[in-house]
């Protein structure tokens, strides 16, 4: 066993996930499993938030989107590799989704959940 004082021994960094991350992890592979569709997730994802983390949410997609506009065929791997377990395939699909998590992050009460496709209709 290593000396804690000892050249020997190392540090190891754990990065904390990302808003972004977290939310992402909302969709994992049985997410339809928990919820009956992509709003009720958000929804209650969401609604735990807290003032602060609500605000890094939306900074931090909103910065996500921004760079998916420019390359939207790119959506689904970045989508991907935040964690997700399903991303629609369809970029409109895709970008369309998270257009509407930004407009819950803003408060907007103009979302109708029953537009919300589920899971095995995207």
């Amino acid at each position: 066993m290593p000396d804690r004082n000892s050249d020997d021994a190392k540090v190891i960094a754990i990065l904390e996930p990302s808003e972004l991350q977290k939310f992402a992890l909302t969709f994992h592979q049985d997410f339809d499993v928990e919820y009956s569709n992509y709003h009720e997730a958000a929804q209650e994802y969401i609604s735990e938030l807290s003032p602060a983390r609500r605000g890094t949410l939306l900074s931090e997609l909103r910065e996500f989107v921004s760079s998916a506009e420019q390359d939207p065929r790119r959506l689904r791997q970045q989508w991907l590799e935040l964690g997700v377990g399903y991303c629609p395939r369809d970029p409109t699909v895709g970008l369309s989704l998270l257009a509407i998590f930004l407009e819950m992050l803003r408060g907007s009460s103009r979302l109708c959940a029953s537009w919300w496709p589920t899971k095995g209709e995207v």
